[in-house]
């Protein structure tokens, strides 16, 4: 007899498949909502630097050809962290779409949708495992006595139930 009849494993499959497209689309959105808002941040700043003119000489860069207080190499400046920042997160989405990423994916998808099927089956121990109580014995002196090993546990219960 199989341990799990009442699982439909074509519907678990089908799940797991929905699950990591669902996964990888929401970490695809956020990256895109991360990467927008950081453009404009940026874009922001580089574009203030670039207005405000000689007044503040000390964001220029010390780079070689920009000469001190150039607002617009540091809104260039800017405005290329911003894009490499980009650059990195559209290169963390291209590790999702690798082997590795998508395994991880998966693997978590594959545990949350087999729980939720064996849970469906009735066939999932939502139960703890029930701690295994101290035995005690009265001894022939009228004292008691921790019971150790599994037979004297099981003499000692046989005994509590009037079996012996």
């Amino acid at each position: 007899m199989s341990p799990t009849p009442d699982i439909d494993y074509k519907a678990v499959r089908r799940g797991i498949e929905a699950e990591v497209k669902k996964q990888k689309n929401f970490a695809k959105i956020i990256f895109l909502v991360v990467n927008v808002i950081m453009f404009i941040a940026f874009s922001v700043i580089a574009w203030s630097m670039a207005g405000s003119a000689g007044i503040n000489p000390g964001m220029a860069s010390n780079m070689p050809g920009v000469q001190s207080g150039d607002p617009i190499a540091s809104a260039l400046i800017m405005l290329n962290m911003g894009w490499f920042a980009g650059l990195i997160f559209q290169g963390l989405m291209l590790f999702f779409d690798t082997k590795i990423g998508e395994r991880q994916i998966r693997e978590r998808a594959t545990g949350k949708i087999m729980n939720q099927a064996l849970l469906d089956a009735g066939l999932a121990d939502e139960s703890e495992p029930e701690k295994a109580k101290r035995a005690m014995r009265l001894t022939d002196d009228g004292e008691l006595e921790e019971v150790e090993g599994e037979d004297e546990l099981i003499l000692a219960q046989k005994r509590v139930r009037g079996k012996s």
